[in-house]
C-alpha cells in the first residue's frame, strides 16, 4: 500500500516521555527499568496503588457482576492482570535503540519535582474516588506476567521482548523500514514505522490462526503481500495453511497479484508455492509483457518524486517541530517502495524468456482428443515460469494455427486437446512463459498424431455406454406398471401372519428396550445376519458382552441360500428402498422364498434401527459357517466419527481388548470349530481389511490383467488379489487407457502372421503399445513366480478391451486353454499364495460394477432386487387366482414383470465379460482368432522390432 500522506502528529513521543516519568516514580521496583523479562521477578510480592501508574495503564473498578471474579485468584480480568497487559503492551511502543533504564536514568530533577506533585494530586484523587477498591479492600498488584496474561504462547512472549530489546534492527530491510504487514502494524504489537525482530515475525501467523476479533479483521492478502516483499519463505507457507487462507489472485494498488510480486522480486520459491496453489499472474501484463516494465518505471518515478518532496519538506522543517516525525516515517516507507520498484526493475532487464518446455509426449486419448504433457524448461533465464502455450495445427509449419490453448493452472502439466476430428493428423507443440513473454516452442513425441480409439476398426462401443441410462428407463416403466396393477386381495394386504405373534413382542419390547435381540450363540443350521461397524482407531462397535452384532433370520436355510446371498449382495448396493420391498414381501407369505427375503429384510431394519444408520455397508464376499451348520452374512461398514454412533446396548472396544478374550483354535484346525462370534472377532481385522481394499479404485491408465478361473460344485470363482479383489491381478502398462486403431489393428494382426506385414507400425512414441507390451508381459508372468517355459504357453485376449471406465483398461493375460480353470478337487498354481483369493464370479462382479461404475450399479441393484420380489409374488397371486379375471391380471402382469427382467438380465449381460473370455480362452475354435501366445508375440516382434526396443534373444 502507498504511504500515507497525513500531517497528524505522532504521540509515540508522548508515549515514551510518560512511561519514563512513571517508571522513575517507582523506587521499589527499580528492576522493571531493564527489559520485560524482569517484570514477573521484579513484582513478585509487591503491592502498590494504581495511582502510581499514568492514567491509561490504571484498571478500572470492577462492577458488581465483575466482583467474584475478583475475588478468584485464577480471574483473568483482574485488575491488576489489565494494568500489567496494557503495561506490557506500552513497553512495545517505547524507541528502538532505547532502554527503559536509559530513559529514567535522563530524567531531571525538575521533572521528578513535577511528577511528585502530579502523584499528590492523583493520590487524593483516588482516595476520595476509592478508585481500584473492592469488597476485600484494594486489590494487590503482586502477580507474575504468567498470572496476568494465562497460558501466553511462547512465541509471543518473545515478539514482545523482541520490541523491547535495545539497538533490535530489522535485518534483509535498510534501518527502520517497515517489516509488519500494514494490517499488522496498525495493532498495539508495535509502533508504527518500527520493524519487529524477526523472529515476531514468525510468530504472526500463529497469531493469525488464534482467531481473534483483531486477528480476524485483518485482511490476508495484505499480509501476503508484505511477506512477499520481505521475502518471508517461511511465512508464506504459515500463512497458506491458516484458516483463513489469502486470496492468492487478488491484486494490490499496483495492479500486480502474489504470483507478479514474487516473480518480479525473482522469490523463485515463493513463485512455486503460490502457484503449486493454483495462483495465477495477472493477464493485464501478459497480453504485453512490455506494459510490466513500463508500470514498473512509472511506479519508480513515482517513488522518487515522492522521496524528493520529502526531502526537501524535511529540510524546511525545525528541529523542534513536532511534525518531524511522521515526516521521517513516511520518507522511509517511500525509501522501501523505491527500493522495491529499483529490484524489480533490474531484475526484469536481466531476465530474458525461458528455454523451450522440455519431455514433451503426445499421447492419443480417444477419437476425438489428444493428450499431451510436459515439464519445466531446463532454464527459464531468471524468471519463474507462470503460464505455458499449447498449438495444434494440421500442417507441421503451423499455419493456419486450428487452435491454442493458455494453461495458466500450473497445478498440472498435462492438457487434453478436445473436439477434434476423428482421422485426422494432428502436429502439436508447447512454449513457457515468464515476465519476458513466451519462449520458442518445443515440438511434441510424436510430433503428430491421429486421435483414434480401438472401437474405430471394428465399429464398436463400449459396454457402459448408454448403461446407466437404460437401466433408469427401466426403473421408471417398472415403477408405473406396479402402480397401475390391480390391488392385493383384502386377505392379503396385513401384516405377514407367520410372524404377527413375533411383531407384537417386538412392540411390547420396544417400550422397555431397543427392541432387538442380539444372539450369542446361533441357532445350528440357522441363518443369521451380523454388522461390523469399524472406526479410525481401530475400534469396532459390540454389544455389551463384548459381541459383533448379530440378529436371527431364519432358523433353517434352503437349498438356494447361495441365490439368497447375492440378492443380499444387491440389497447392500442400495439401501433406500429397503420398507418398500418390505411392503411388497409382507403381501404373501405363503411362498418359502418370500418368506426368507422377508424375514431378510426385517432382521436389516431391525440392525439398522438399533446402529441408527441406513447404510450398513457391503457385504462380505465369503458367509461364515460353523460345525454345525449355522450360516451368517456379514455387512461391514465404516464410521469415520466412532462418537456419533452411541446407544445404550452398543460400545466401541479395541480389536486387541477383544482377542485377549476369545479361544484360539488348535495347531492344525481352522476357525470353523469356533462360534460364529468367536470367528467374527478373530477375523475381524482381515475383513476390515478386505472392505477398505474392496472400494479403492485403480488409478488412471492401461493395465495387464491375468484371468484365471477356478471351478466348484457350488460356482464359478476367479482368482484375485487381496489388495484390490475388486480387479484381477494385474500390472500397469502405462498411464493412457486409450488404445489407438493403429494400436488396435497392430494386435489384431499377431493372430494372422500373414497379415502381420501390412499392419500400420507406429513405435515412434516412448508410450506405444509395441514398445512396453511384451517386456510388460515377461515382467508379470516373472511376479507370478510362473516359469519361462509356461510363460511362453499363455495367450494374449485381443478379443475386446475390458473398460472398467474411461480412465482405467485392461487386457487380458490367459492361462493355456487346459490350465484356465481348475476343476474341482484339484489344486493350482496360486492356491498356496496368500497374496491371491479366490471369488464367486457373481460377487466379484457386484464388487467391480459398484466401485468402477456406482451410478449404473446402484440402480441395478435396486431394479433387479424388487423384480426378484415381485416376480416371486407374481407368481404366488397366478396359483391363487381363482376367477377368470384374476388369472387374466395375474398373467398380463407376469408377462410384463417377465420382460422387465429379460431386459434387466440384457443390461446385466452387457456389463459383464469374464464369462465371454473364459469361454473363448477354453475353446481352441472359439479363441483362434482371439487369442495369441505369448511365443508368437514375441517372434514377431523380433521380426519387425519397434524402433529402440532391444528384444531378448
Amino acid at each position: 500500500m502507498k504511504p500515507e500522506r497525513s500531517n497528524s502528529v505522532s504521540v509515540a513521543s508522548k508515549h515514551h516521555t510518560r512511561l519514563q516519568r512513571t517508571f522513575s516514580e517507582l523506587p521499589r521496583i527499580p528492576e522493571l527499568h531493564g527489559s520485560v523479562e524482569s517484570v514477573p521477578a521484579a513484582t513478585e510480592g509487591l503491592s502498590y496503588p494504581s495511582w502510581s501508574l499514568p492514567r491509561k495503564l490504571r484498571a478500572r473498578e470492577p462492577s458488581d457482576s465483575e466482583t467474584s471474579l475478583h475475588k478468584s485468584p485464577q480471574s483473568k480480568t483482574s485488575g491488576s492482570s489489565l494494568v500489567f497487559q496494557k503495561l506490557a503492551r506500552k513497553l512495545g511502543k517505547l524507541k528502538g535503540g532505547e532502554s527503559t533504564a536509559a530513559s529514567g536514568s535522563s530524567v531531571s530533577s525538575g521533572d521528578k519535582d513535577k511528577s511528585t506533585f502530579r502523584m499528590s494530586r492523583k493520590k487524593s484523587r483516588s482516595q476520595s474516588a476509592g478508585t481500584m477498591e473492592g469488597v476485600d479492600g484494594p486489590e494487590p498488584l503482586s502477580r507474575s506476567l504468567e498470572q496476568l496474561s494465562p497460558e501466553p504462547s511462547d512465541r509471543l512472549l518473545e515478539g514482545i521482548k523482541a520490541f523491547s530489546t535495545p539497538g533490535a534492527t530489522p535485518t534483509g530491510t535498510p534501518t527502520g523500514t517497515p517489516k509488519m504487514p500494514r494490517s499488522w502494524s496498525k495493532t498495539k504489537l508495535g509502533r508504527r514505522g518500527s520493524g519487529p525482530d524477526p523472529e515476531l515475525e514468525g510468530a504472526l501467523p500463529s497469531l493469525f490462526k488464534a482467531g481473534s476479533k483483531k486477528n480476524l479483521a485483518m485482511d490476508p492478502s495484505e499480509i501476503l503481500f508484505e511477506y512477499i516483499e520481505q521475502g518471508n519463505v517461511e511465512g508464506v507457507q504459515q500463512l497458506l495453511e491458516a484458516n483463513m487462507v489469502p486470496d492468492l489472485n487478488a491484486t494490490n494498488e499496483d495492479d500486480f497479484t502474489p504470483v507478479d510480486l514474487a516473480s518480479m522480486l525473482n522469490q523463485t520459491a515463493i513463485a512455486k508455492m503460490l502457484l503449486s496453489r493454483g495462483a495465477k499472474d495477472s493477464a493485464k501484463f501478459c497480453r504485453d509483457p512490455f506494459s510490466r516494465f513500463t508500470r514498473i518505471t512509472a511506479l519508480l518515478m513515482e517513488s522518487e518524486r515522492e522521496l524528493d518532496s520529502l526531502k526537501c519538506e524535511l529540510v524546511t522543517q525545525s528541529a523542534g517541530n513536532s511534525s518531524v516525525k511522521d515526516l521521517e516515517r513516511r520518507l522511509r516507507k517511500w525509501e522501501w517502495r523505491a527500493h522495491l520498484f529499483r529490484k524489480m526493475k533490474t531484475n526484469y532487464e536481466h531476465a530474458d524468456v525461458p528455454h523451450p518446455p522440455t519431455h514433451v509426449s503426445l499421447h492419443v486419448t480417444s477419437s476425438c482428443s489428444l493428450n499431451v504433457r510436459w515439464a519445466e524448461p531446463e532454464d527459464t533465464n531468471g524468471a519463474v515460469v507462470t503460464r505455458y502455450r499449447i498449438e495444434w495445427c494440421r500442417s507441421e509449419l503451423f499455419a493456419p494455427i486450428v487452435g491454442e490453448f493458455v494453461m495458466t493452472d500450473l497445478r498440472t502439466t498435462e492438457y487434453a486437446i478436445p473436439d477434434l476430428n476423428k482421422g485426422e493428423r494432428y502436429h502439436v507443440r508447447i512454449s513457457a512463459f515468464n515476465m519476458r513473454g513466451f519462449g520458442p516452442a518445443q515440438m511434441a513425441t510424436p510430433p503428430s498424431a491421429v486421435p483414434s480409439s480401438w472401437h474405430d476398426v471394428g465399429g464398436s462401443h463400449p459396454r457402459f455406454e448408454g448403461s446407466t441410462d437404460n437401466i433408469h428407463v427401466i426403473s421408471a416403466q417398472l415403477s408405473m406398471t406396479l402402480s397401475n396393477s390391480p390391488p392385493l386381495s383384502p386377505t392379503h394386504n396385513g401384516a405377514p401372519t407367520f410372524n404377527s405373534r413375533r411383531t407384537v413382542k417386538k412392540g411390547i419390547s420396544k417400550i422397555f428396550g431397543s427392541g432387538v435381540k442380539f444372539i450369542k450363540a446361533p441357532k445350528p443350521s440357522g441363518v443369521h445376519l451380523a454388522s461390523l461397524v469399524y472406526s479410525d482407531d481401530s475400534k469396532v462397535l459390540v454389544t455389551v458382552d463384548d459381541n459383533i452384532p448379530i440378529v436371527e433370520v431364519s432358523d433353517s436355510h434352503s437349498s438356494a441360500v447361495g441365490v439368497d446371498f447375492v440378492w443380499l449382495a444387491k440389497i447392500a448396493c442400495t439401501w433406500d428402498h429397503i420398507r418398500g420391498m418390505c411392503s411388497v414381501s409382507n403381501s404373501y407369505v405363503s411362498s418359502p422364498a418370500v418368506q426368507f427375503r422377508n424375514r431378510l429384510l426385517h432382521a436389516i431394519l431391525d440392525l439398522q434401527g438399533v446402529l441408527g444408520m441406513q447404510d450398513l455397508g457391503l457385504l462380505h464376499p465369503v458367509p461364515y459357517k460353523d460345525s454345525h451348520g449355522a450360516i451368517t452374512f456379514v455387512m461391514v461398514q465404516y464410521l469415520k466419527d466412532a462418537r456419533s454412533m452411541q446407544s445404550s446396548s452398543l460400545k466401541w472396544v479395541g480389536l486387541p481388548r477383544l482377542w485377549k478374550k476369545r479361544p484360539q483354535p488348535g495347531s492344525g484346525e481352522g476357525l470353523e470349530r469356533l462360534s460364529i462370534p468367536d470367528q467374527l472377532v478373530l477375523d475381524a481385522q482381515e475383513i476390515i481389511a478386505h472392505h477398505g481394499n474392496t472400494t479403492r479404485p485403480l488409478a488412471k491408465g492401461l493395465y495387464l490383467g491375468y484371468l484365471k478361473a477356478r471351478s466348484s460344485l457350488a460356482s464359478m470363482k476367479v482368482i484375485c488379489s487381496r489388495e484390490y479383489p475388486n480387479v484381477l491381478p494385474h500390472i500397469r502398462i502405462r498411464d493412457n487407457p486409450n488404445i489407438s486403431s493403429e494400436e488396435w489393428a497392430w494386435l489384431k494382426s499377431l493372430s494372422s502372421p500373414s497379415h502381420l506385414s501390412h499392419a500400420p507400425h507406429t513405435s515412434t512414441g516412448s508410450q506405444s503399445l509395441q514398445k512396453l507390451l511384451l517386456p510388460t508381459i515377461d515382467t508379470f508372468l516373472h511376479n507370478l513366480g510362473i516359469s519361462k517355459e509356461d510363460a511362453e504357453k499363455h495367450q494374449l485376449y485381443h478379443h475386446e478391451v475390458i473398460e472398467l471406465n474411461e480412465g482405467i483398461s485392461l487386457l487380458l493375460l490367459l492361462p493355456p486353454y487346459e490350465q484356465i480353470c481348475t476343476a474341482p478337487g484339484s489344486s493350482d498354481h496360486f492356491a498356496n499364495i496368500a497374496d491371491f483369493i479366490a471369488l464367486p464370479i457373481n460377487t466379484f462382479e457386484i464388487m467391480q460394477l459398484y466401485t468402477y461404475q456406482k451410478a449404473f450399479m446402484t440402480k441395478f441393484s435396486m431394479v433387479s432386487a424388487r423384480l426378484d420380489i415381485e416376480l416371486l409374488t407374481s407368481q404366488q397371486r397366478m396359483r391363487e387366482a381363482f376367477s377368470k379375471d384374476e388369472v387374466t391380471a395375474a398373467k398380463h402382469l407376469q408377462n410384463k414383470l417377465e420382460g422387465f427382467q429379460e431386459r434387466t438380465d440384457q443390461a446385466w449381460k452387457q456389463m459383464r465379460w469374464i464369462e465371454e473370455a473364459l469361454q473363448r480362452g477354453r475353446s481352441l475354435s472359439l479363441g483362434a482368432d482371439s487369442l495369441t501366445s505369448v511365443r508368437t508375440l514375441r517372434e514377431a516382434i523380433k521380426a519387425r522390432p519397434p524402433n529402440g526396443l532391444a528384444i531378448k534373444r
